[in-house]
């Protein structure tokens, strides 16, 4: 594994010689975050499960199954392993990750049991490292049980808020829920949207690609942003909930073609500055795509904040 580091003025890479090390060939790199003086790894690492080991010579499609895991930087340049979850047969996927500025490490998944036959359970999980050296136990968030829809759990988001972490997730038969965790890993759960599954988007590049995010204030607000994709028009909700209570959703952007990746960050002033993807030209989801931008600020109210 080698890093570089890309100088934004002269646009330039520069290989780091100190940050050149190794990995299990196992286990396949997904993401990278700052944690306090170095970088965590994350990625999920493959293995079989004995279950299905009399398969092996009977089907073209043998299962293979995946944990996540974080990597640490430890000695001899070699990345430590840190098993969030596990092995079984099952699989992590759609893991989200969220570092405070305390260090602490929160993650969020969805275990999906499918292997050869098509039903199968999805269920959420969440863990927490407090210490960057050991995940502890994983606590279960919500459960499709005996589901034959392959990802119906698909889309998560996952933000640290202070001593909690604030959990958006897509269910594809029921609809958009948030969840507030706390330190002691107490649930709060609250179905905020009936959008489902919409109209599939075949064959594009950002077929799989995220139509939901969350994200928080100093303050512990929350802020969440989902799209629908719909025969070829898409709506843009944002909601939020402010000191405690929730706010009417609002439809703000629409228009011909596809939305993928919505994103936000809130500023100390409260605006809430919002960035996604969408196709250049509305007629062809499968062509050039661009970055678009657009801002809320705060209206002064004696009411919670509204936009």
């Amino acid at each position: 594994i080698r890093m570089y580091l890309f100088d934004r003025d002269t646009k330039q890479s520069r290989l780091q010689m100190d940050r050149t090390f190794s990995v299990n060939k196992r286990c396949s790199l997904s993401g990278l975050y700052p944690y306090r003086d170095q970088y965590m790894l994350v990625g999920l690492c493959n293995y079989h499960c004995w279950r299905y080991l009399p398969y092996m010579f009977s089907t073209t499609n043998f299962p293979t199954f995946e944990h996540n895991a974080s990597f640490l930087l430890g000695k001899n340049k070699t990345l430590e392993r840190q098993s969030i979850e596990a092995e079984g047969c099952f699989s992590a996927r759609k893991s989200e990750y969220a570092v405070s500025e305390s260090g602490t490490i929160h993650s969020a998944w969805v275990r999906s049991t499918q292997a050869i036959e098509p039903k199968h359970d999805e269920t959420i999980y969440y863990s927490v490292n407090k210490d960057g050296s050991k995940w502890e136990e994983p606590v279960q968030v919500y459960w499709a049980k005996d589901t034959r829809m392959f990802y119906q759990l698909s889309n998560l988001s996952l933000v640290n808020s202070g001593k909690s972490a604030f959990l958006l997730w897509q269910d594809f038969r029921e609809g958009i829920y948030f969840a507030e965790i706390d330190d002691k890993k107490t649930k709060d759960i609250i179905k905020i949207s009936d959008l489902a599954k919409t109209s599939d988007i075949r064959y594009e590049p950002l077929e799989f690609a995220s139509t939901i995010k969350v994200s928080s204030d100093t303050d512990g607000n929350a802020y969440t942003l989902w799209a629908e994709n719909d025969r070829g028009v898409y709506q843009l909700f944002f909601k939020a909930r402010i000191r405690g209570k929730w706010l009417k959703e609002t439809i703000i952007g629409t228009g011909a073609g596809y939305l993928k990746m919505p994103d936000m960050k809130v500023d100390k002033e409260g605006n809430v500055h919002i960035t996604y993807i969408k196709p250049l030209d509305q007629k062809e989801p499968r062509g050039v795509y661009g970055c678009y931008y657009m801002k809320l600020s705060p209206s002064v109210s004696t009411l919670p904040r509204s936009w």
